[in-house]
């Protein structure tokens, strides 16, 4: 799953042949964020091919895997504060029991 991801995001460039001053920096850093790349002048500015998204299926993928790992390791969804429905426990503030906000 991550080769997918990573070749929709780093896609690669549109260049001319013989367009970029030192091309094995382009091959070991194009993908970085924040490199700058030198172009010979004279010729067109390479493009970054276009970023193609994810499939909904990777997304739910990722998803269901989240999921699969709490269920296979047995962690216990009230202790990852971020259950649905459940109650508080603890005493209430003096703020959230007079509303004082």
């Amino acid at each position: 799953m991550l080769r997918h991801l990573n070749t929709s995001s780093n896609s690669g460039w549109l260049t001319e042949e013989d367009a970029w001053v030192d091309r094995a920096q382009v091959q070991n850093f194009g993908s970085a964020p924040g490199v700058n790349l030198e172009y010979k002048q004279g010729r067109q500015k390479p493009n970054g091919s276009i970023r193609r998204p994810l499939s909904q299926g990777h997304a739910a993928l990722t998803a269901e895997s989240a999921e699969d790992i709490k269920a296979q390791l047995g962690i216990n969804a009230d202790l990852l504060a971020s259950q649905e429905g459940g109650a508080e426990s603890g005493r209430p503030s003096p703020c959230a029991k007079n509303k004082v906000f």
